[in-house]
């Protein structure tokens, strides 16, 4: 690797290489297996930081501006941080754009923020989404959705067949018939699941779509 200013970033002990991340990561081949490499600017100078190094293979998954790397059942960011420090079968990505990594483990889901925060361990559920110290959470329409503060009560949204995320400002839920419903993140219903679609328009707007006619909430 060299940088935009020629500047070496990897020596010749490297076999085969992956383009920088624009976290300054990369995935490299060695004789004796893989490591994930981090540079770093200091002034006129660069400088290789070794994060991680395996004998199986690391990959790197980008979505929403940051980065994951697995290698074997253990998930990292770009910093090199365990993410969900314990061993996970597979990572659910439907929360990245919320920061929010989830993985399956051998007793449910594990939740955590993107730098290895802790935020929630479930059997059916899992965090979708983090307001302040309020949690959204959901799953796959087997239990009701509901919003956990950092108190620990509850406030539930919808039926126990829903599904939930959040969008900014709102959360929706979509029953199991694939209606619509709209929630603020205190919990507050602004209207129930009967939308044929409701879409966050910013502004604290929404728009609506039901009995083919269109509007606005």
């Amino acid at each position: 690797y060299i940088d935009s200013d020629g500047n070496a970033l990897t020596n010749a002990l490297f076999m085969k290489n992956t383009p920088l991340s624009e976290n300054g990561t990369a995935v490299q081949r060695t004789g004796s297996g893989y490591a994930l490499l981090k540079a770093q600017r200091s002034g006129a100078s660069v400088q290789v930081k070794t994060l991680l190094e395996s004998d199986d293979f690391i990959f790197e998954n980008s979505n929403s501006g940051f980065e994951l790397y697995q290698s074997g059942m253990r998930v990292y960011n770009s910093e090199g941080t365990d993410i969900f420090g314990c061993d996970v079968f597979d990572v659910i990505n439907d929360s990245y754009d919320s920061g929010i990594v989830t993985g399956i483990t051998a007793d449910g889901y594990i939740s955590a923020k993107t730098d290895g925060t802790k935020l929630y361990e479930g059997r059916y559920d899992r965090a979708v989404d983090a307001f302040g110290d309020n949690l959204l959470i959901a799953s796959e329409g087997m239990t009701v959705p509901y919003i956990l503060s950092s108190d620990g009560n509850k406030t539930y949204l919808g039926s126990s067949n829903a599904t939930a995320y959040g969008t900014g400002d709102w959360i929706m839920i979509v029953d199991g018939d694939g209606k619509y419903g709209a929630y603020r993140t205190d919990g507050t219903c602004i209207c129930p699941a009967e939308y044929d679609m409701l879409a966050d328009l910013g502004e604290g707007k929404l728009g609506c779509s039901k009995d083919q006619t269109e509007g606005f909430i």
